[in-house]
């Protein structure tokens, strides 16, 4: 059961939280394997490699949007996440940041930077 961001597993009260996970705008990016695009039913294809799954049948087609991340969320009893930005997904770090935004109560967020990020904004909590 689900309320108010609560799951009840069993007689005692548990917030269950996704520890990692991803919203992807549309799949286009960058990977050990080379550059990554969508090729449909939720999967991509590293250039000239291989293609692999990224985002489960009925979750959608060549992106994840964290609206339909809320709605798995809540059919899976899981009040919080944290979403992950990684560039195998592409270079999504403003939309993450609008999920967030957006859904304050139910992740907290992380983000993908380069090493053109000079040491001084980092520290300052600024990226490029």
């Amino acid at each position: 059961m689900v309320g108010e961001g609560i799951s009840t597993v069993g007689t005692g009260k548990y917030t269950i939280v996704d520890a990692h996970t991803h919203v992807i705008e549309r799949i286009a990016g960058i990977g050990r394997k080379g550059e990554s695009r969508a090729i449909g039913n939720g999967r991509a294809r590293w250039i000239g490699v291989e293609e692999v799954k990224l985002i489960p049948d009925s979750w959608g087609d060549t992106s994840f949007p964290y609206d339909k991340l809320v709605q798995v969320m809540d059919e899976h009893g899981i009040a919080k996440a944290v979403l992950m930005q990684g560039s195998f997904c592409g270079f999504c770090n403003d939309y993450t940041f609008e999920a967030q935004r957006k859904h304050p109560d139910r992740w907290n967020t992380s983000s993908r930077t380069t090493s053109s990020v000079d040491s001084s904004s980092r520290s300052a909590g600024r990226t490029a």
